[in-house]
């Protein structure tokens, strides 16, 4: 929603409109980009080079541009709201902003805040659940044993986690992102999750078994 018809289009054209991307001080131009992550591109010396996105810093992503349907277009994916790049302090000034709203209507009658990187470890939690369920249900045929041994490893899961988390290594998700929840059993961390999430676990595997007969269907007590 937010990047191809919500807030991020709308912020790139009225930075169009004002001219704000034709004077970005060290802009670098993406010309394209391959499967294996390397880009080629035209620095701000007029040099044209090829460069893995996994050299490039922050802040010369933030300086990385295309040309677009309407023009120049910033490839970094957060803006501001005069679709200049939101750099990553930035998102601590808003959260700081809105920790003070709630405060302020709970008028203390509740704590409440959050902080950028909370939201980070629930989205690791959330989809370690999916992720630890839609893994057990795969199970059903072993026995006791055989399910406890799997659920101490639950490889899949933690490559799983670590791709959408952006780890190098799955070892830093288990061990810092997802610790408290290690020793957890899969009928605990379904009870962690919502109902709704439950239910639309419940469909989606429902839906998988009706195409894949290795996908065992089930009901979540």
């Amino acid at each position: 929603m937010y990047v191809d018809d919500g807030g991020r289009p709308t912020a790139i054209r009225r930075a169009q409109a004002a001219g704000r991307y034709d004077h970005v001080e060290g802009r670098w131009l993406l010309l394209n980009n391959r499967p294996d992550g390397v880009v080629r591109v035209l620095d701000d010396h007029g040099l044209t080079r090829d460069i893995h996105l996994d050299a490039m810093t922050p802040e010369l992503r933030m300086r990385l541009y295309r040309e677009g349907e309407h023009g120049l277009e910033p490839v970094w994916l957060w803006l501001n709201h005069d679709g200049t790049a939101r750099p990553k302090k930035a998102w601590y000034k808003t959260f700081d902003r809105a920790n003070t709203r709630v405060e302020r209507r709970l008028s203390g009658r509740s704590t409440l805040w959050c902080r950028p990187h909370m939201l980070r470890h629930s989205f690791a939690l959330r989809w370690y659940c999916i992720a630890t369920y839609v893994a057990w249900h795969r199970t059903d045929l072993l026995t006791k044993q055989e399910q406890r041994d799997f659920r101490n490893q639950l490889g899949d899961v933690w490559y799983l986690m670590a791709t959408l988390l952006g780890h190098s290594s799955a070892v830093v998700t288990r061990e810092v992102y997802l610790e408290p929840f290690k020793a957890l059993e899969v009928e605990q961390l379904i009870g962690l999750m919502d109902a709704d999430d439950r239910l639309a676990l419940e469909r989606m595997v429902n839906t998988v078994a009706l195409t894949n007969p290795q996908v065992l269907t089930g009901t979540i007590i």
